[in-house]
């Protein structure tokens, strides 16, 4: 039986994005800006790339909600990960950023989504994680 998406530990979800290609690391910035580690530029939220959105919430209390989205710096092209607080924890940059994340994500095709989300929440499996850019391509990460 799988468990539910969001029991899965953060850990095993950044540890399967890792090593999926998903390296660097991305901040939220004032004004609804992400900050990409790699090249130090700030852009737009609604100009990420992102390819999926987890929400997890924490073992012992629910109310310790965290979302990770992988994402694609439309500066430099790295791939990473921007983990955000969500609900009462969540800083007024972190739901800025996150509700034009949600916005910008197709509302359909969500069930063409969920094997690749389901990839993410299984430790063993890591390939269909890879980044977009690396998928196009045929790249390895």
């Amino acid at each position: 039986m799988r468990q539910d998406p969001a029991d899965t530990p953060l850990v095993t979800v950044m540890d399967n994005l890792d090593a999926s290609g998903y390296r660097s690391q991305f901040q939220a910035r004032d004004g609804g800006l992400i900050l990409c580690f790699t090249c130090r530029v700030e852009f737009a939220a609604a100009r990420a790339e992102a390819d999926l959105i987890f929400r997890l919430e924490g073992a012992s209390d629910v109310a310790d909600m965290v979302t990770v989205v992988p994402l694609t710096c439309p500066v430099c092209g790295a791939a990473g990960t921007l983990v955000l607080h969500s609900g009462p924890d969540a800083s007024p940059e972190e739901a800025e950023v996150l509700s034009h994340l949600e916005r910008s994500q197709p509302s359909e095709g969500e069930a063409a989504l969920r094997p690749m989300v389901e990839h993410a929440l299984d430790e063993s499996a890591t390939d269909a994680l890879a980044p977009r850019h690396n998928r196009r391509s045929g790249a390895q990460a």
